[in-house]
């Protein structure tokens, strides 16, 4: 015998208020749950946990759910709003609990955090020191960079207390615009790197700080790139803000001033113009607006068409770059199997950052689970790890994939519990950093992206 129906709170979330204008229009309808699943393609099933809010609605299920019952495009407006703030909410909880201390970092009041603090509070006041010329400021910078791009946080933490004051330093000393801008794009990158460590180990109100600070280095500059770098990292905090359909909207104007501008350096400017919207994809992506996605991949994918891959104002772009993010993109649109044929018989060149290329293997593990190719994973998973360990050990989706992961089977549980084992292994701490050791890494290897030209 049907169980009644129970009665709905519209108020309690975006997500009850689809399901119960969902059930007003199918009860209108004079319909039967089953019999709406019939006719939209799904089952009856979904359609009662979609009404109960215990399911998400996906875009092509609300648009057909919206043409059968006559809805006139509310479906699809209440399924996008639950949609936007739903897959917002899940990135939030699937960040870490706390700090990730196997990376041999520091705990949240130690000394590592503490110096990231007390460089946000005393950012245009630093302590008295010396100033190494500027190209050997440079050098430090190029390699400050390549250990950002490759997920080496352990050693940022090392290298930036010291780094950054010097480098404020020297901005106060340069005695023309020339000079004071050349200074200013180093510090736009060294404090890009601090954010990089913060935003990472789950430290968002501090990540919001160091951004903010990037934006005033930025306002030194003179020049458009550094903004745009600046716009580039400022969307993880629309991420976390749960406002992703805000971000698209900032990225996409920051795309459009960096175009308008002239300043000479064709190049340049179109790399900084195709990687905003390759990152307004991602963002587009997280509010649940596939088509606006696409429309930005396909601007990013045209741009990266005329420019070589390489770092641009620290920022990796270029034909391989926007394939890695066609992959993300269509893993955030929930659309796995698309994921898998853009990547299929494709890995990413070993001359991408590492924290690129290991991305890559993370949101392919991720659509290898949403299909049901668990066994899969936890492979796809090691690759990640071998090419960038410390980013894998504080990649939020990482650990959201594990986790689910474990929920299938008492085998895979066991499995997961033994790669987080291996993964989470304590790291041996970073000895201070010389200054012939810092020279050394200013030149990249083989393996890693060549340093950025705009420093």
């Amino acid at each position: 015998m049907p169980q009644p129906l129970r009665d709905l709170d519209p108020d309690a979330s975006r997500l009850a208020r689809f399901g119960a204008r969902l059930r007003a229009y199918r009860t209108q309808a004079g319909m039967a749950q089953s019999q709406l699943g019939r006719t939209v393609h799904v089952s009856g099933t979904l359609i009662a946990k979609m009404e109960r809010a215990e399911r998400r609605p996906q875009p092509d299920v609300a648009r057909r759910l919206d043409d059968v019952l006559g809805a006139e495009g509310e479906l699809v407006r209440l399924a996008t709003a639950a949609l936007e703030f739903d897959l917002a909410e899940r990135r939030i909880e699937a960040r870490p609990r706390r700090l990730d201390t196997g990376l041999g970092l520091v705990t949240a009041d130690g000394p590592g955090i503490g110096a990231l603090h007390r460089l946000a509070d005393l950012y245009d006041l630093p302590d008295d020191g010396p100033v190494r010329d500027v190209g050997t400021l440079r050098s430090a910078t190029h390699a400050l960079v390549d250990e950002r791009l490759n997920s080496e946080y352990r050693q940022l933490l090392s290298t930036l207390p010291a780094l950054i004051p010097e480098l404020t330093r020297a901005l106060e000393k340069q005695r023309t615009d020339e000079e004071r801008q050349r200074v200013a794009r180093m510090l736009v990158q060294a404090w890009r790197a601090a954010d990089a460590v913060a935003a990472k180990l789950g430290l968002h109100d501090l990540s919001g700080r160091l951004i903010h600070i990037m934006g005033w280095a930025a306002g030194q500059t003179g020049e458009p790139f550094s903004v745009a770098a600046t716009s580039y990292v400022r969307a993880e905090s629309f991420f976390l803000g749960r406002e992703p359909r805000a971000g698209r909207v900032m990225l996409e104007r920051a795309a459009d001033a960096v175009k308008a501008r002239d300043h000479g350096r064709p190049e340049e400017m179109l790399a900084q113009y195709g990687s905003l919207h390759m990152r307004a994809a991602i963002a587009a992506a997280r509010a649940g607006l596939p088509e606006k996605a696409w429309d930005h991949l396909d601007e990013a994918r045209t741009t990266a068409a005329q420019v070589s891959e390489g770092i641009w104002a620290g920022t990796a772009f270029g034909p391989e770059s926007v394939r890695i993010h066609e992959v993300s993109t269509a893993v955030e649109l929930d659309a796995p199997q698309v994921a898998l044929d853009t990547a299929e018989g494709w890995a990413p060149p070993v001359t991408l950052p590492a924290e690129r290329r290991s991305h890559f293997y993370v949101d392919l593990a991720r659509a290898q689970f949403a299909i049901g190719r668990h066994d899969d994973v936890l492979e796809t998973l090691r690759s990640a790890q071998r090419i960038a360990p410390q980013n894998v050990r504080v990649d939020p989706d990482v650990h959201s994939t594990l986790t689910a992961l474990a929920g299938t089977s008492p085998v895979r549980a066991a499995a997961v519990e033994g790669f987080t084992r291996e993964v989470l292994a304590p790291a041996r701490p970073v000895p201070a950093v010389r200054a012939t050791v810092r020279a050394a890494r200013a030149v990249p290897s083989a393996t890693r992206a060549p340093s950025p030209p705009s420093v």
